[in-house]
């Protein structure tokens, strides 16, 4: 997998956060299909993005607790 298509799920990743009801680590990796390690992979790229992302246990939902996004664009010239 090339850059441009680890940022593209990157940041579908993001959508799906931003969207609210993702459910568990395991839940949001098969319904990414991908595996957990890879998840987790993600989740520290965004961290270090300085996205602050946390789960909330009694919604069982990932969320941004600031003002995070991510917006990829791709061009060819």
């Amino acid at each position: 997998m090339n850059y441009v298509d680890k940022m593209l799920k990157l940041q579908e990743l993001v959508k799906r956060i931003k969207k609210g009801g993702t459910g568990t680590q395991a839940t949001l990796s098969q319904e990414l299909r991908t595996n957990l390690a890879t998840l987790n992979r993600q989740f520290d790229m965004l961290r270090d993005m300085e996205a602050d992302l946390r789960f909330d246990r009694i919604k069982n939902t990932y969320y941004f607790n600031n003002s995070f996004d991510l917006t990829v664009s791709v061009t060819k010239e």
